[in-house]
């Protein structure tokens, strides 16, 4: 292991180097800028979360700030924290802060060593470095407010993306269903690998680019194999896959496994339109289509923060609160696809076959969804609504929907509207 003196000369002889390797002092400085940015969104948004008991959070966090008070502390010799190693560093660099730090440390390790030149001693090289300085907090500036803001909306999901459509949403939809929720997660979990990856595949195509350029190769390497690499690039892959694998296929089992149904509603689909059916002891069939704005008076549905423009249905399915609901799946003419995003469901409506699906959904509440299989003209005219309401209020509804749909309709809706518990939720398109 280098000693800190050797550590020092060496970070001293890479801060003036041939002008030809300049320009690499960019893209070195973006890359190393990534450590503290991911360390303070990582202490900010997976703090309280699954995620934050993970080892190699805690471990990363950790180095990161040990790393930061080391630093800031020799910045003051009479602090009781003064690191000398620290201090040392930061005398012989005319850098002045962490963020250029780290850069001369990517130089260090991503850098030939080869033909660099001692510089502290030139003024023109001094100069050079101020100019850096000047570059690195530039970029630094750019970097934090643009990849930070990037992965804080990665890890942040909460009220802003619920209640109702809004112009360039992208996130899920807060859950409603246990199963959405496990289905959240996984998204989530996923994206601690594909961040890194997809960062070490850039930066490895960046540095091939430059380091191996024709220019700076006039004579390439006749290298054709490395066993070390393969042995690494075979075994790494495969660890990956069955850290993915193992969830997804507990994903998958509580998928198939519902509980016993409270309830079946069967679903057809048609051109453009689904049609419901109840099997229960009074058996309550209708259509359900697309809310016209002519017709929002006479239903009662001129409110569009509650009842959104081509979402709103003329009769939404009513299912109670806490039951699980099992839903049979079909269609009359053309392939469909019943979704609702926010109970996780997605099944395909094909003609002469039955699928099932089925949720329970944990609040009360007006969700929305669409037909997700290209069926046609109208294929974007063809919502889903569902109400989830008290079981008191779906016993209510179900004994008069048998006899007079509309009227059991109107004093459902007039009984939830006048609740705090009624909410849109969002339709993920």
């Amino acid at each position: 292991m280098k000693s800190p003196d050797r550590i020092t000369g060496t970070l001293t002889r890479c801060i003036g180097h041939e002008k030809r390797r300049d320009r690499r002092f960019s893209v070195l400085a973006i890359i190393a800028t990534v450590i503290p940015s991911v360390a303070s969104i990582v202490t900010r948004h997976v703090k309280g979360s699954v995620l934050s008991n993970h080892g190699f959070i805690k471990g990363f966090v950790r180095f990161s700030k040990v790393f930061m008070v080391g630093w800031n502390n020799s910045a003051r010799p009479n602090n009781p924290g003064h690191s000398q190693f620290f201090a040392r560093l930061r005398a012989k660099m005319p850098h002045r802060n962490i963020f250029a730090f780290l850069a001369v440390c990517a130089k260090v390790w991503f850098e030939r060593r080869r033909g660099m030149r001692p510089s502290l001693a030139s003024g023109v090289q001094l100069e050079r470095a101020k100019r850096e300085r000047v570059l690195v907090d530039k970029i630094v500036a750019t970097t934090k407010g643009a990849f930070g803001g990037a992965l804080a909306v990665l890890w942040t999901t909460g009220a802003a993306f619920a209640d109702q459509p809004r112009p360039w949403e992208w996130r899920f939809q807060d859950a409603a269903t246990g199963i959405a929720e496990q289905i959240h997660w996984f998204e989530r979990y996923t994206l601690w690998f594909i961040i890194p990856i997809t960062l070490l595949v850039l930066f490895l195509l960046v540095w091939v680019v430059l380091r191996f350029r024709a220019s700076a190769n006039p004579e390439p390497s006749k290298t054709s194999h490395n066993t070390a690499i393969e042995v690494i690039w075979t075994i790494g892959p495969v660890i990956i896959l069955l850290f993915l694998a193992v969830p997804s296929f507990q994903l998958l089992t509580a998928q198939y496994s519902p509980e016993d149904p409270t309830l079946t509603v069967k679903a057809t689909g048609y051109q453009w339109y689904w049609g419901y059916e109840y099997q229960v002891d009074n058996p309550v069939s209708f259509d359900s289509l697309l809310l016209k704005d002519g017709d929002r008076a006479a239903a009662g549905k001129e409110d569009k923060s509650r009842y959104p423009r081509l979402l709103a249905v003329d009769n939404e399915v009513v299912v109670p609160v806490g039951e699980t609901v099992r839903l049979l799946v079909t269609a009359a003419d053309v392939i469909h696809s019943w979704t609702i995003p926010a109970f996780g469901v997605k099944m395909d409506a094909v003609p002469g076959r039955i699928n099932e699906a089925w949720f329970k959904a944990d609040r009360e509440g007006l969700y929305y969804g669409q037909c997700s299989e290209l069926c046609g003209k109208d294929h974007g005219f063809m919502p889903i609504a569902v109400r989830v309401v008290s079981k008191e209020q779906y016993q209510t509804w179900i004994a008069a929907a048998g006899s007079d749909l509309n009227g059991a309709n109107k004093a459902l809706q007039a009984a939830v509207e006048g609740g705090a518990n009624d909410k849109v939720a969002a339709a993920g398109l």
